[in-house]
């Protein structure tokens, strides 16, 4: 049994009367990591029609994917996006696949899709994202008053710009964004919520 993922060398000692013989077969074997499988959506909450992005953050390299998102619909990409049409609450489950088997990943009641809004969510809001500090990701809650364009951009503490994790029209009512960041160092950083004349900051503590 191989403990750890690699290529491995192969060598056969054959002993007899006659003798020994031996026979070595280079990068003969390789050993995988075993997969697990995860995944985030870069909305959970909206009117119809809902499109969620997710992104696929399972280890161990897979080689294949299957999403249900819950509404009868599937995917077999790497990091699709799907279009929620009614009224609901979702469990979506993703299913990765290597060589050495599959995961699945499976989040209950992730989405919901509702058309009508509360009327106290009817507000521009930016909330705290929770938890805060973080790591290694960390959710960025907002509140429209009304539809329109919302643009969400991380900034580091110099101030510059690492990019927008949201640009698009959104429906009035609460949305929440996962921010997961790579190659980010520990540090503060912060979210920016624009939207029509409405701008919100906000500001975060990664700790690696």
């Amino acid at each position: 049994m191989f403990q750890n993922a690699g290529v491995y060398d192969v060598t056969l000692i054959a002993t007899g009367p006659s003798g020994a013989d031996t026979l070595s077969l280079a990068a003969y074997v390789t050993a995988e990591d075993p997969v697990t499988a995860a995944f985030s959506a870069s909305l959970t909450t909206g009117a119809p029609p809902l499109s969620v992005d997710f992104t696929n953050l399972s280890v161990g390299a897979p080689t294949s994917w299957l999403w249900d998102f819950g509404d009868a619909a599937t995917d077999a990409v790497q990091n699709p996006t799907h279009v929620y049409a009614a009224d609901g609450t979702y469990t979506v489950s993703l299913t990765a696949t290597n060589g050495c088997g599959t995961d699945t990943s499976m989040q209950l009641d992730l989405i919901v899709v509702s058309s009508a809004t509360d009327v106290a969510s009817r507000v521009f809001a930016f909330e705290h994202n929770v938890p805060n500090p973080f790591n290694p990701s960390t959710v960025i809650a907002f509140s429209l008053e009304r539809d329109g364009r919302a643009r969400l951009e991380i900034f580091d503490a110099a101030g510059h710009s690492l990019g927008a994790l949201l640009d698009r029209e959104m429906p009035a009512g609460r949305h929440e964004v996962t921010w997961r960041p790579v190659r980010q160092p520990s540090g503060v950083y912060f979210a920016r919520l624009t939207s029509g004349d409405r701008t919100a900051i906000q500001r975060m503590v990664l700790v690696r």
